[in-house]
C-alpha cells in the first residue's frame, strides 16, 4: 500500500497514513486484530526482509488508515565488543543493554511519500478474543505494551 503522508508525533515516533486500493473503502479490522508489515530490501537486497506486527490507530476516513511507529535506534555496547576489550565476557561489568537498530521501524521511517509497504492480515491476526465480545464475557483485564497499546486507545 502507498504511503500518503507522515506526521511527526514526537522526536522518535511518527504517524504514517497509508492509502487503500479503493478510495471509498475502509480497512474494517476488529479492534483486537493486528496485521503484519513486511519491510523488504533491508540492507539493499530484496531477499533480505523482516516482518513485524502492528495495529491501526485510526481508520475513520475512507481510503486510508493510520499506524504509529517508533524508530528504534542502536544504543549500548555490543557484547562482542565487550568480549574483545575485556577478553573474558563473564567478568566484564555490563548491564547487557545493547539494542540494535530496529530494522522494520527504520525501514518504515525511510519511506518517501508514494512509496509502498507490504501489509498482510489473516485469521491468525485476529487474536484470541474478538471484539465485540461474546455475551457471556462480563469483564476482561487488559495489559498493553508495544503494539498492544493502539487497540487500547481505539
Amino acid at each position: 500500500l502507498k504511503l500518503a503522508s507522515v506526521q511527526a508525533y514526537n522526536h522518535y515516533t511518527s504517524i504514517f497514513v497509508f492509502q487503500l486500493p479503493d478510495p471509498e473503502s475502509y480497512l474494517s479490522l476488529p479492534v483486537t486484530a493486528i496485521f503484519l508489515i513486511r519491510a523488504s530490501e533491508i540492507n539493499g537486497t530484496e531477499a533480505a526482509f523482516d516482518v513485524r506486527p502492528n495495529t491501526v490507530i485510526e481508520e475513520h476516513h475512507p481510503g486510508t488508515f493510520k499506524i504509529i511507529v517508533k524508530k528504534y535506534k542502536d544504543w549500548g555496547i555490543p557484547e562482542k565488543q565487550l568480549k574483545e576489550k575485556n577478553r573474558v565476557f563473564l567478568f566484564a561489568k555490563t548491564d547487557h543493554s545493547d539494542r540494535p537498530e530496529g530494522k522494520v521501524s527504520s525501514y518504515i521511517h525511510s519511506l518517501q511519500i508514494g512509496q509502498s509497504l507490504a501489509f498482510k492480515h489473516n485469521d491468525l491476526c485476529l487474536g484470541k478474543i474478538a471484539y465485540p465480545f461474546e455475551p457471556g464475557i462480563t469483564s476482561i483485564t487488559m495489559i498493553a505494551v508495544g503494539i498492544g497499546v493502539a487497540p487500547m486507545v481505539r
